[in-house]
């Protein structure tokens, strides 16, 4: 059976929620049969809806690039998945901001050269290291990107090689913000 590209991308949601040092409960949410599924409960208290791009818009750059923006689109039923969702529990957005492939001009021309498939290798591991990871949009932080609204929805996130995401130009989200999260404690039903 092939791995579909969405198991890539959530798992790496996945592997981080796993790591975590108290033990965490995980059940995915099936929205339709025949869409991928987007939402995980965890540890029966909160919700993870779950989006993933695989290519980005590299910034100009000499070199390695400086910064790479992913486009992010919420479709209607994507929207009201996430107030459904909602209603149940908070919902966090995880954006799996990915990138396979290096920019165009790289300064590696790719031949049978041994050495010179090395050299990609170190270059894209380099490029997938500083400009990718997961933009965890905490309930509040998603609200105020107006994510419940009828009409389609499109948000950027952009990665500079520091430790924040931008999104949409204004909002800035700590890159280690999975890596530190704790599923907080369930404090009754909603």
């Amino acid at each position: 059976m092939a791995i579909q590209d969405f198991q890539l991308y959530h798992g790496a949601l996945l592997a981080q929620l796993v790591r975590n040092e108290r033990p965490v409960t995980l059940r995915m949410i099936e929205t339709e049969k025949d869409r991928c599924w987007s939402a995980y409960r965890v540890d029966d208290a909160v919700t993870i809806y779950v989006k993933h791009s695989a290519r980005g818009k590299y910034s100009p750059y000499s070199g390695v690039p400086k910064a790479i923006t992913w486009t992010f689109t919420f479709q209607p039923e994507h929207l009201n998945d996430i107030g459904r969702l909602s209603h149940a529990s908070e919902v966090y957005i995880a954006l799996v901001c990915a990138h396979h492939g290096l920019p165009q001009g790289m300064p590696i021309s790719l031949d049978t050269d041994v050495k010179a498939t090395d050299k990609w290798i170190r270059y894209e591991k380099a490029v997938r290291k500083s400009l990718t990871g997961i933009c965890f949009l905490n309930p509040e932080e998603w609200h105020s990107l107006r994510l419940t609204s009828e009409r389609a929805r499109t948000i950027k996130v952009e990665l500079a090689r520091d430790k924040w995401f931008l999104v949409d130009d204004r909002l800035r989200v700590p890159r280690n913000r999975l890596s530190n999260w704790q599923v907080p404690e369930l404090s009754g039903q909603r």
